[in-house]
């Protein structure tokens, strides 16, 4: 199953008109978009504690020999900027499982020197109501 969303956070999801409560999708949705816009504002706002928060406690991108190194490194990337910019388009969640999520989206990138656009997708982790970053792809990179 894919749902696209083409509007980043004006989503209104539509009710049939015998229900008046979101079905359980809708409101894991919901959920999704609310972390990645989480996600993106601590980036966008150059919070390392916060950004780094959404991931999982055991989160090791590729190209990391550690936790602790890709940390020290998200904390370099997101404050040494003098600001960033971030935009979000076109939310796909991709797949849902009992226990998580895949989502893609277009991220468009901002600092001073340097700017692109990303098709990237992000693998949630659901524990206690609460969705994790357990592992995240750059599916596309085009500098602008």
């Amino acid at each position: 199953m894919v749902l696209v969303l083409s509007t980043w956070l004006a989503v209104t999801h539509a009710q049939p008109a015998n229900e008046s409560d979101p079905s359980p999708e809708d409101i894991t949705i919901t959920q999704l978009m609310e972390t990645i816009s989480s996600w993106a504002g601590a980036w966008q706002s150059q919070l390392p504690d916060l950004y780094i928060s959404h991931y999982t406690i055991d989160y090791i991108p590729p190209g990391f020999s550690s936790r602790k190194e890709w940390v020290e490194n998200r904390r370099t990337r997101l404050l040494e900027p003098e600001y960033i910019k971030l935009r979000l388009i076109d939310f796909e969640l991709h797949e849902l499982t009992n226990s998580g999520a895949t989502t893609r989206f277009k991220l468009i990138y901002e600092r001073p020197g340097y700017s692109d656009e990303t098709y990237k997708e992000l693998v949630f982790q659901e524990n206690n109501d609460l969705w994790l970053i357990s592992e995240e792809n750059n599916l596309e990179v085009k500098t602008l």
